[in-house]
């Protein structure tokens, strides 16, 4: 199983914005569904207001190349990443 976490800061301000947008998107269900996946989840810090967490499992490192390189990513998580992501840091 490969597990993926990455703390993502949050353009100031942005964080509510962004975690709508991600919701109106439809991008988490569609990579709940890709092969291989066993979850994936966003989550929000309690103690920095800046920050989301996303925690995501897949079977195997294919799976997870896979996802990595699917339409779902460079057509909707990309865009919504470069507009309120500051910098991330991965776990």
């Amino acid at each position: 199983m490969i597990i993926y976490h990455g703390v993502y800061v949050i353009k100031e301000g942005m964080r509510d914005e962004y975690v709508s947008a991600l919701h109106e998107s439809g991008v988490m269900g569609a990579f709940r569904k890709q092969p291989g996946n066993l979850y994936y989840n966003v989550s929000m810090a309690i103690d920095n207001e800046n920050e989301v967490v996303v925690s995501d499992g897949w079977k195997t490192i294919e799976d997870f190349d896979g996802h990595r390189g699917s339409k779902e990513v460079a057509t909707i998580w990309q865009p919504l990443y470069d507009r309120y992501v500051e910098r991330k840091y991965e776990l």
